[in-house]
Order: structure tokens, then C-alpha cells, then sequence
């Protein structure tokens, strides 16, 4: 939903960036949206039975979930507009340090059965932005520049997209919660998988030698029918609530 509306935005900002900055378009929907998504978590507590769909709907559509990702827009706007090198190297260390200590323990500190997105949602965003906006040449950024890390980066929307599949799938063929093992098994398939997506999908895909824009144009409408036929059949003969529950 974000990459289809965003590129609208953008056009629409860049007509009107005379009269209202870049910066305060994105600032102002990053503010929406996040009130949006405390006043849902609010509503979802205060009144836990009977709305089972706006806690459905907060999580998985736009108007909640858009300042998660509006971040990391205005991380990158705020790395071209702000050069963070006349900052001393013992700051920027410090707050890129901090930046991946908050990110990595956010796993530890966020409470388990909250209704995300909510206010501790900040917490891994605020981390994750510290860590993009400043640029430290340090222990970290070497780890991350590995060249192995970097092709697991190039491929993680890839890992990201095979592995819900692959874990509604083993939840459909088995009916029970995955052990460790079977998580750990899960995972190294999404990273495998996706690696192989990655390089022998994605990027050929990119060529325009190799595939042009028509053919890539057939490809995704032929894709487009087939969701939206097989999805239509599903709520018909099941209903969406009803077929749900096998999700």
C-alpha cells in the first residue's frame, strides 16, 4: 500500500514544494498517522471484545502503519539536508551506538500482547533513526559492511516476502505452534530462498536488456488476476472472517 501511494505524494509534493516544504508534508502525515495508530491501540485496549476487525485493521493498513515507513523517508531527507561530519567522531560514534543498542534490545524491552502499533513503537523507530542519520565510520559500521551481511540487506525484502508463506503454510499442514527447531529450519529456508530470489528474480528483472518493460508489465497483470480471482473465490465460497481463522 505505502509504495503505491508514495510515489503519488511525491508527485503531488514536489507541485506544491513552493509553498509547503518536503520536510513538513512528510513531518505532518508521520503525525497523523501515528496519532491514528495510539488512538486505535487505545480503543483495542479500553475495549478488548467485539473490535477484533480495527485491531486487524491497525495493524495490517496503511493509515497506521505509514509512519513506521515515513520514518525512514525523513531519515534519508534528513541525511541529505544535514551533513552529520561536523559533528564530533566521538558524538556520532556514540549516537550510532546507541542507535543499534535501542534497535537490538527493543526485542527485550517491548511488552509482549500490546497492541502494536502503539506508543513503544517509538522505541525501535527512534533507534533505527539514530542509526541512519549519522555517518561514523566504527566497529559497527564494519560489521555491517561485511560483504556477507550486505547480501543478506540486498536480499531482505525477498526473505521478507517468502517467509510468510512458508510459516502459514507449515501452521496450515501441521495445526500447531512451530518448536524452536522448526523456527530456526523456517528461517534458514526464508534466507535461502530469498538469497535465490533475490539473484535470480529481482535482479534480472532490473535488466532491461534481459527483460523488457512490457514483459515485466504481462508479468504483473497475469499475477494481478490470478490474486485477484483466487481471492475472490476464497471470500465467496468461504467468507473473508470465516476463511480467516485458517490464517
Amino acid at each position: 500500500q505505502f509504495y503505491v501511494f508514495y510515489p503519488l505524494f511525491f508527485i503531488f509534493a514536489f507541485k506544491i514544494r513552493k509553498t509547503f516544504s518536503l520536510f513538513y508534508s512528510l513531518t505532518i502525515l508521520w503525525i497523523g498517522s501515528f496519532l491514528l495508530a495510539v488512538w486505535c491501540s487505545f480503543q483495542i485496549s479500553s475495549n478488548p471484545s467485539g473490535i477484533n476487525n480495527l485491531s486487524v485493521a491497525s495493524f495490517y493498513l496503511l493509515p497506521t502503519r505509514s509512519f513506521e515507513l515515513l520514518t525512514g523517508a525523513i531519515a534519508f531527507y534528513t541525511l541529505k539536508k544535514f551533513d552529520s561530519r561536523n559533528l564530533s567522531g566521538m558524538l556520532t560514534s556514540t549516537i550510532k551506538l546507541a542507535g543499534f543498542i535501542i534497535i537490538l534490545s527493543s526485542g527485550l524491552i517491548l511488552p509482549v500482547g500490546t497492541n502494536y502499533p502503539n506508543f513503544w513503537t517509538l522505541i525501535p523507530l527512534a533507534g533505527t533513526f539514530m542509526f541512519l542519520v549519522v555517518k561514523s565510520e566504527n566497529l559497527i559500521t564494519s560489521w555491517i559492511s561485511h560483504p556477507i551481511i550486505l547480501r543478506i540487506g540486498l536480499a531482505s525484502y525477498s526473505i521478507y516476502l517468502i517467509h510468510q508463506p512458508l510459516f502459514a503454510f507449515y501452521r496450515l499442514s501441521k495445526f500447531e505452534t512451530p518448536t524452536s527447531f522448526n523456527y530456526f529450519v523456517l528461517i534458514f529456508a526464508s534466507v535461502v530462498l530469498g538469497i535465490l530470489s533475490h539473484k535470480y528474480l529481482e535482479t534480472p528483472f532490473r535488466n532491461q536488456n534481459l527483460i523488457s518493460y512490457r514483459k515485466v508489465l504481462a508479468v504483473l497483470t497475469l499475477m494481478a488476476m490470478l490474486i485477484l480471482i483466487s481471492g475472490s473465490q476464497f471470500v465467496i465460497k468461504a467468507g473473508y472472517f470465516r476463511g480467516s481463522k485458517f490464517f
